[in-house]
C-alpha cells in the first residue's frame, strides 16, 4: 500500500491560522480591558464630583434634559459661582460679625461647635433674602453662565453692616450691630445672635 504524503504547507497554514486566532483573541481582551478601564475612570470621576449619572437621571423631572458635566481638577475657582464671587462676601460677613463680638467683649465662644453652626445658619438666612437676588445672579454672570449683567446691587456685607443703619436695636434700644436683610430691623447682638433672629418677614 502506498501512503499519501501530507503537503508540508498544510501544518504551516494551520499554525498561521492558530496564530491569527490568538491575535484576534488578544485584540478582544485588549478592547474589553479598555472598556473596563474607561468604566473605572467614569466611576472615579463620579465619586470626585459627588454626582452619580444614574442618580441624576432618576431624579430628573419628566420633559427636562440635564447634561452632567464634570469639571476638571483645579477648575472650581473658575467655574463654581460661589467660589468665583459668593464665598468672599460670606467670609467677610462672618469676619465682620466676629470682629464685633471681640470689640464688644461679648461672652460668645465662636469656636464652639453649636455657635459655629448657629452663625452659619444665620448668615445663610441673611444671604437668602430676596434683596440679594442680583448679588446671586452676578456670581453666575461672572462665572460665564448667563450673558445679562444684573443691575447694580449692595452685597450682604454692605447692606447689613452699613454705617448708615439705625444705631439702636429695634427691640431693646441697645447698640445695634446689624440690619436684617429681611425685615430691615436693626438688632443688637443679643436679639440677632443669642435669641436667633431667623427671619422670613420680607419688607422691600
Amino acid at each position: 500500500m502506498v501512503m499519501g504524503l501530507q503537503s508540508p504547507t498544510i501544518p504551516r497554514e494551520r499554525e498561521r491560522e492558530r496564530e491569527r486566532e490568538r491575535e484576534r483573541e488578544r485584540e478582544r481582551e485588549s478592547e474589553w480591558e479598555g472598556r473596563e478601564r474607561e468604566k473605572e475612570r467614569e466611576r472615579e470621576r463620579e465619586k470626585e464630583s459627588g454626582h452619580c449619572k444614574k442618580t441624576v437621571n432618576e431624579v430628573t423631572p419628566e420633559g427636562k434634559n440635564v447634561k452632567l458635566v464634570i469639571k476638571p481638577k483645579g477648575g472650581t475657582k473658575y467655574v463654581q459661582p460661589l467660589d468665583v464671587y459668593g464665598f468672599r462676601a460670606w467670609k467677610n460677613f462672618v469676619r465682620r460679625f466676629s470682629d464685633i463680638v471681640l470689640i464688644l467683649n461679648h461672652n460668645i465662644n465662636l469656636h464652639a461647635r453649636n455657635n459655629i453652626i448657629k452663625l452659619q445658619f444665620l448668615v445663610h438666612n441673611q444671604f437668602s433674602s430676596p434683596r440679594f437676588q442680583n448679588f446671586i445672579k452676578y456670581s453666575w454672570y461672572k462665572s460665564g453662565y448667563i450673558d445679562e449683567k444684573p443691575n447694580a446691587f449692595q452685597n450682604p456685607v454692605e447692606y447689613c453692616y452699613s454705617v448708615e443703619n439705625e444705631p439702636r436695636c429695634h427691640i431693646c434700644g441697645d447698640v445695634a450691630i446689624i440690619k436684617c436683610a429681611w425685615c430691615k430691623k436693626s438688632l443688637c447682638l443679643k436679639h440677632f445672635f443669642d435669641e436667633y433672629h431667623y427671619c422670613r418677614n420680607y419688607i422691600e
